[in-house]
């Protein structure tokens, strides 16, 4: 597999975003676009951050595109595309970064390792988000989408000054 080396033309495109709001409910979306087909998918998650549902977004598109392809990510996360070019010296480093400090979301990096190693070529573009790149604006639409239904199923009672919330 060759990651960041003279590439190929795609056989897989893929757009991806996350959204998260500061009470840690999040959704992530992807488009994948492949042999003239758009595929769409989305989801949600509680107790997360922004970047986690960044780096989800990538990690389920990866998981949907087969084997022993060409995939190029736009994505409009510097935490995603950086972290695609230093992933392989973070593991060779044990899971540190340059910093000397543990690589935040170790446990999704690892992930993305395992399924881009398997597909033939692989680079991330950065994309400015809401500058009108068509599938990106697709993107932040479903995960924000996710995020709000999520929202929406809990509920919030409050009892002697504390707030507390139940699906």
């Amino acid at each position: 597999m060759a990651i960041f080396s003279r590439f190929k033309i795609p056989d897989v495109y893929v757009y991806t975003d996350g959204s998260c709001n500061n009470e840690g409910q999040g959704g992530w979306a992807a488009v994948i676009l492949h042999n003239n087909s758009v595929i769409e998918i989305c989801g949600s998650e509680d107790n997360t951050t922004n970047n986690r549902m960044e780096l989800t977004a990538v990690l389920e598109a990866l998981k949907r595109i087969d084997e022993d392809v060409n995939i190029i990510l736009y994505s409009d996360s510097q935490y995603v595309v950086k972290g695609t070019e230093n992933v392989f010296d973070w593991r060779k480093a044990n899971w540190v970064t340059k910093s000397s400090g543990p690589v935040k979301n170790k446990e999704l990096w690892q992930q993305f390792v395992n399924l881009v190693s398997c597909k033939n070529n692989f680079k991330a573009v950065w994309v400015r988000g809401h500058n009108d790149v068509l599938y990106n604006e697709r993107c932040d639409v479903l995960a924000k989408k996710e995020r709000d239904k999520l929202i929406k199923t809990k509920t919030k009672i409050k009892l002697r000054g504390k707030e507390y919330a139940y699906a």
